[in-house]
């Protein structure tokens, strides 16, 4: 799965927040949105490479990592690391005066050798061309353990952690590995003591919210309270709406459909989708998704954007992130569910008379003018597209036409176009009476199909939905079964017609299950003061 795949790489698609990150970034929501004490500002400067080294701890050495036991002869003096989060630990345990290249996912510290070096894809000569005596990785790609073993270089494989316990190990371990234990040891306690510390600070009002962690949007992925993130922010006491839809082949990272997220009404939506590269998604744009207004954290402006890049490191940024973002929670004042909507309706009135709340359009601008040229533009595109399509196929067949006097032969049959074209008779019978025919039929049909599955989408307002999705498929089969079965001496238009009978039933069927129970959108009415929301 994608989201297991790139959990430790920074990836566009999914993001994970680990240990200190991940609780900070709840600790955040939870008591810093309602705290207005100032919070002090840890230090977030990388540990000194040198600084409580062990460098003189007794070598070889042998550790556990995932690839099974590594021993290491001497120190290391030339490290690669293909890991964000490797590359942190090792700056973090005091190697970093070590660390000779890192991959191009490793962003911290900004002193880091970053190389072009892939974590997802790694290139054994090109790692060796560094001279390494030792490689740390996530995960044992492109034979990379088994390349780097042939020439004597030893390599940890250090996998995405699945509990805090596992997170804390790997630091030990890579202390270990590298010469500082009693800086990683250090390390670990004052991870353990920051995240009691925001555990606490939380409080326990919050017992019990339901949750909604965002991982990508369309398709929606999240991570269940099984997964490293899902445990850090179990500590808080928080519920997790994920848990239910989770299956094993999911390995804690489901992708959910709207109607589930909608329905299931979380009271705190937490965006790890928030930067550029992972959708720039924000509460703006989730308040826009169809039927999410009703959610609770939405209409309460709970949908919390969270710092991708930085929040998902367990290093010594964290905490000055967490003093930022305290403070700019602070400043956000509460959120009107009904700020920002069209003017209000009310069921007696119809529209208020109250001022409008729409955005003023640009000075000289034609509201009418954008969306016509777009559409034009649209049309012009799809004509092109289809007459390239169809010249195209008219070039390749069995029969060896001519390119140039194939396409002036089919010019020609274009009124008032007068060409001459070098097809002899039997080329010409080819083109004519057996290609374009096939040609023709095929564009109508995927024009058919196309505009059948704009409209499916355009009816029900989802990009998604096709027939297989909606039960136009399976109606359809059921009723030309029932027709081939039962009504055969009926005539030849039974089957279609039962087909186009079963087929609306199966979508009315899907549609009053996918409406039932569905929360309704906030109400705002009554002349532009508000009444309440519902």
């Amino acid at each position: 799965m994608l989201a297991r795949q790139r959990h430790d790489q920074r990836g566009p698609a999914v993001r994970s927040l680990t240990a200190v990150g991940t609780a900070l970034a709840v600790a955040v929501v939870l008591a810093g949105c309602s705290s207005s004490s100032s919070t002090g500002t840890s230090s977030t400067a990388p540990a000194s490479p040198g600084s409580g080294s062990s460098a003189s701890a007794a070598f070889p050495v042998t550790v556990s990592p995932a690839n099974g036991k590594v021993t290491l002869k001497a120190q290391p003096k030339r490290i690669v690391s293909l890991s964000p989060t490797a590359t942190e630990d090792l700056y973090a345990v005091g190697a970093g005066k070590q660390v000779v290249a890192v991959d191009s996912q490793s962003n911290y510290p900004s002193g880091a050798p970053v190389t072009s070096l892939s974590g997802l894809t790694p290139n054994a000569e090109a790692i060796i061309k560094y001279s390494p005596d030792l490689v740390v990785a996530s995960a044992d790609s492109n034979g990379l353990v088994a390349a780097l073993t042939k020439v004597g270089v030893p390599v940890l494989i250090e996998p995405a952690a699945a509990t805090l316990d596992d997170a804390y190990q790997q630091i030990d371990q890579l202390g270990t590995a590298t010469g500082h234990d009693a800086q990683a040891a250090q390390t670990v306690s004052t991870m353990k003591t920051e995240i009691a510390a925001d555990v606490k600070s939380a409080g326990t009002a919050h017992q019990n919210l339901s949750y909604y962690w965002e991982l990508s949007a369309n398709p929606y992925y999240s991570a269940t309270s099984k997964t490293f993130i899902g445990q850090v922010v179990g500590l808080f006491g928080l519920k997790n709406i994920a848990d239910a839809a989770d299956k094993a082949a999911d390995g804690g990272y489901p992708e959910l459909s709207q109607e589930y997220i909608v329905t299931a009404k979380p009271q705190l939506i937490l965006l790890a989708d928030n930067s550029a590269a992972d959708g720039g998604q924000s509460p703006a744009v989730v308040a826009k998704r169809p039927g999410w207004a009703g959610i609770p954290a939405v209409s309460t402006g709970l949908v919390v954007p969270l710092n991708d890049d930085v929040a998902s490191r367990w290093g010594r940024v964290c905490p000055s992130w967490s003093s930022r973002s305290r403070r700019r929670c602070r400043r956000r004042p509460p959120r009107d569910p009904c700020a920002n909507r069209p003017p209000e309706v009310s069921a007696s009135t119809g529209p208020s008379a109250g001022p409008s709340t729409a955005p003023a359009a640009e000075p000289g601008a034609d509201p009418a003018a954008r969306p016509g040229r777009r559409t034009a533009r649209a049309y012009g595109i799809a004509v092109a597209f289809l007459a390239v399509a169809v010249l195209g196929s008219a070039l390749v067949g069995a029969a060896d036409l001519n390119p140039l006097a194939t396409v002036t032969a089919l010019l020609d049959r274009i009124p008032f176009v007068d060409l001459h074209s070098s097809l002899s008779p039997l080329d010409r019978a080819v083109l004519y009476e057996i290609r374009m025919p096939r040609i023709v039929l095929g564009a109508l049909v995927g024009g058919l199909l196309s505009l059948a599955g704009a409209g499916y989408q355009g009816v029900f307002r989802n990009p998604l939905v096709d027939s297989g999705l909606l039960g136009a498929s399976a109606g359809a089969g059921l009723g030309a079964t029932v027709a081939i079965v039962y009504l055969g001496g009926a005539g030849p238009s039974a089957v279609p017609v039962a087909a186009f009978v079963g087929a609306l039933a199966g979508v009315a069927v899907a549609y009053a299950a996918g409406a039932a129970g569905a929360p309704a959108p906030p109400l705002c009415c009554s002349r532009g003061s508000r009444w309440g929301c519902s």
